[in-house]
C-alpha cells in the first residue's frame, strides 16, 4: 500500500510536460521569425500567398516616383501617405464597365467602415482624355501614366495583356501585388483586402 502511494507521488505528469515544451517552443520560433519591418510583414503576406480571389502578380511590380500622375502632372501625393492603394488600371476610355468598376470599389471601401482610411482609390488612365466626363465619386483620385514604363511593367507579369478595366492592389511600400480582372466581384476583393489587412496588424 505505502509502496503504491509513494509510486503515485512521484511519477510526473510528463505528457503535460511536453505538450508545455512544445507550445513553448512554437510560441518562441514564432517570435525569432517574425518580421520586425512593416517591409517585412508585407514580404511575408506576398510569400504566404493568403489571397483566395486575386492574382499574386509575378514578379510584382514597384511603382517608381512619377510613373503615376496626378491630372496637374505632379507625382501622386497619395504614394507617401502609407496607405495601400487600389488602381482601377483603364487601357482605353473609362466607359460604363470602367464606371461601374469605379462605383463598385467606393461602395467597397465604404463597407470597410473604420479601416476605410487605410485605402486609397484611383483611376489611372493614359491621359487625362479617357477619364470619364464626370468623376464617379469623391474617394476616387483621377490619375495618369508618367510615360510607358510601368505599362510595359505590369505587361511582363503573369496578368494577361487586357484591355479591360483591371483592378491592382499596391501595398503600403509602393509595389503592386495583386490583380483583380472584371470577373472578380467587389465581394471578392473586398473578402481578400480584409484578410490582408488582418494579417498586416
Amino acid at each position: 500500500m505505502n509502496n503504491t502511494t509513494n509510486h503515485q507521488k512521484s511519477s510526473k505528469p510528463w505528457p503535460l510536460y511536453v505538450i508545455v515544451g512544445m507550445v513553448t517552443g512554437v510560441l518562441l520560433l514564432g517570435y525569432l521569425l517574425a518580421p520586425k519591418t512593416e517591409e517585412g510583414k508585407l514580404a511575408w503576406i506576398e510569400i504566404l500567398g493568403t489571397t483566395n480571389n486575386g492574382m499574386l502578380l509575378n514578379p510584382p511590380v514597384e511603382v517608381s516616383p512619377g510613373q503615376i500622375l496626378g491630372l496637374d502632372g505632379q507625382p501622386w501625393a497619395a504614394m507617401d501617405d502609407g496607405t495601400w492603394k487600389m488602381v482601377l488600371l483603364v487601357q482605353g476610355d473609362c466607359g460604363e464597365t470602367c464606371i461601374a468598376r469605379m462605383k463598385e470599389l467606393h461602395a467597397m471601401r465604404i463597407r470597410l467602415q473604420r479601416d476605410a482610411s487605410e485605402l486609397t482609390l484611383g483611376l489611372l488612365v493614359q491621359d487625362a482624355e479617357h477619364l470619364p466626363s464626370v468623376p464617379v465619386a469623391d474617394d476616387i483620385h483621377e490619375l495618369q501614366l508618367g510615360g510607358t514604363a510601368l505599362l510595359e511593367n505590369l505587361k511582363q507579369t503573369n496578368v494577361a495583356d487586357s484591355q479591360q478595366p483591371t483592378v491592382l492592389l499596391m501595398n503600403p511600400i509602393d509595389v503592386f501585388m495583386l490583380a483583380y480582372m472584371p470577373e472578380n466581384s467587389g465581394v471578392e476583393i473586398l473578402e481578400d483586402f480584409e484578410h490582408l489587412l488582418k494579417l498586416a496588424h
